[in-house]
């Protein structure tokens, strides 16, 4: 009985977690279409988060219906877990399950006129308090992933927080990169040497 409780806690964290997800992304989705600035394809694919490439925000699959039945019927499994301890290997699918589902959130690069949207949300001007390029050479943790990736360049975003976080884009055109870095001193983001 511990062991269902423990991960009926677990389901009902990480799905409040993904439905609040899920909320601000359809938020930054209809900014999005509303305000964003248009990017070529070209600048697009050579915009990555990691090693991933980007995508456009009106291309990610809205999941949030899906999520809503997915607690359904993992509370529905949790139900039966109570009776018959077999399903409880169902309930932990269903804790599993909304990491899967937003696998593609983490992956948004958006401009807009009053900042830019990375990964899950949406980052102010304000809220940026500068920006460094890191060349990826032969000891950087990026480098030997994709050919593509090899000696180009890391954008990292230091945000303004408590936890003074950062984010991380890899670069692989030098245009690109250079039009980003203008854009971004234009709007007030100070450029760290380093």
């Amino acid at each position: 009985m511990f062991k269902l409780i423990t991960y009926l806690v677990i389901f009902i964290v990480v799905n409040f977690l993904l439905i609040s997800q899920m909320l601000e992304f359809q938020k930054l989705k209809k900014l999005s279409e509303e305000q964003a600035m248009e990017l070529s394809d070209k600048t697009r694919n050579s915009i990555r988060a990691g090693i991933v490439n980007v995508i456009p925000i009106n291309q990610v699959k809205d999941y949030t219906k899906l999520s809503v039945m997915g607690v359904v019927l993992g509370i529905f499994v949790i139900l039966m877990a109570v009776y018959k301890e077999e399903f409880i290997s169902f309930v932990v699918f269903f804790c599993l399950l909304p990491c899967y589902l937003l696998n593609s959130y983490g992956r948004l690069f958006e401009i807009l006129p009053n900042g830019l949207i990375l990964n899950t949300r949406l980052v102010k001007w304000q809220e940026m308090k500068s920006f460094q390029l890191i060349q990826i050479t032969s000891s950087h943790k990026y480098y030997g992933f994709d050919l593509e990736i090899n000696n180009t360049t890391e954008l990292l975003i230091k945000l303004n927080n408590k936890r003074n976080s950062t984010i991380s884009y890899t670069i692989t055109d030098i245009n690109v990169r250079d039009d980003l870095v203008s854009f971004l001193e234009k709007n007030g983001v100070s450029k760290e040497i380093g």
